[in-house]
This record gives structure tokens, sequence and C-alpha cells, in this order.
């Protein structure tokens, strides 16, 4: 589990993003990758899973909605991030909750890294 992490958040992201996240260890090499993407639905967000790669982007449709704003911090502009994943790592879904992005990763460990029993004979 700490490789994982460690390669994830020490090579992570590109910053054309203004979203945080949440890199979690859920069970039996399952990761869960938080993303609070407020305002946005699913047909707003791609995610591409390529060559160890994560990319999420996600686009808004520009409304002009004449108002005349007295405050204005709620972000309706376009965003970027990538992340490197591990080697031996696979991003098996998506899904969006309550203005929360989750992307399940899993780690697999190939058949000749596991250990292995020896047995001692006489």
């Amino acid at each position: 589990m700490t490789d994982l992490f460690e390669f994830f958040t020490t090579n992570h992201h590109k910053a054309y993003s203004f979203l945080p996240y949440d890199l979690y260890y859920e069970e039996d090499g399952k990761y869960v990758l938080e993303m609070a993407v407020s305002g946005y639905t699913d047909n707003d967000i791609e995610i591409e899973w390529a060559n160890n790669r994560l990319k999420i982007s996600g686009k808004r449709e520009k409304v002009d909605d004449n108002r005349t704003y007295l405050y204005r911090n709620i972000a309706k502009r376009d965003f970027k991030t990538s992340f490197s994943i591990a080697r031996n790592c696979n991003v098996t879904g998506a899904k969006i909750d309550n203005g929360i992005l989750k992307v399940f990763i899993e780690h697999i460990v190939p058949e000749e890294e596991k250990p292995k029993l020896i047995q001692i004979t006489k």
C-alpha cells in the first residue's frame, strides 16, 4: 500500500486543477480517489486511463445568467488534472455522488510476484 501511495502522491498531478482530492485505501489492494466536483455532472467530466496515467477533465457549459454578483466564489470553469499511478494498477470504475467524484483503483499483484511457501523436504 505504501509504495502505491508514495508513487501516487510524489508523481501525481499536473496542475490545471483547482479541485481538492483525497486518496484512501479500502481493502485487498483497492483504493479510491475522491475529488470534489460540486456543480459538475457526469456529462461534464471525462476520465481517461492509459499507460499508467489517469486524466480527469471537466467542461461546463457557459451560461450567461445576467446576475449582478456581490461576491462570486463558486468555480464554474473547466479543469484538467492527471495522475501517474504505479504499474500493476487498474482503474476499475468511477461514479459521482453528492458532488464527489470517486475513481476506483485496484492494485493487482502478478502471480510471479506473490510470495510462495517453500516446503522443506526430509
